[in-house]
């Protein structure tokens, strides 16, 4: 009775987060991509944005030429990872985001570098 208790408490605990994860990606594809940090600055704390830009030139490599990596070990990010739009730059500054769709080498290792186009999908805090 134990283990099957336990097994309906992760399923509804992992039930909650893939909601909470699904309701973000909802209300941040409910409008259109931001390309502006004065249309970001606008937004309220909590909303779901979807922004496109590159990431900046003002990161520091974390290793040879990347600014953040993904491999086996884990996800290397600096405190704050800057994102160059058309009329500033914001940084993303929590270590939650997850590296989808980024680049791989031949070591498989997903990398960003610097000048290169990124989509963020997230909430605003």
């Amino acid at each position: 009775m134990i283990f099957f208790s336990v097994i309906v408490v992760f399923l509804l605990f992992n039930g909650l987060f893939a909601y909470l994860g699904m309701s973000g990606l909802k209300i941040a594809s409910s409008s259109s991509p931001l390309t502006l940090l004065t249309e970001i600055e606008q937004k309220n704390n909590g909303d779901g944005v979807l922004f496109i830009g590159k990431v900046s030139n003002s990161n520091n490599p974390i290793s040879g030429d990347y600014v953040a990596y993904l491999d086996e070990i884990g996800l290397w990010t600096p405190d704050q990872l800057w994102i160059d739009l058309s009329d500033g730059k914001i940084a993303i500054d929590n270590d939650t985001y997850q590296a989808t769709n980024w680049p791989v080498d031949n070591f498989n290792i997903s990398y960003l570098q610097a000048n290169m186009p990124v989509t963020v999908v997230s909430r605003l805090s």
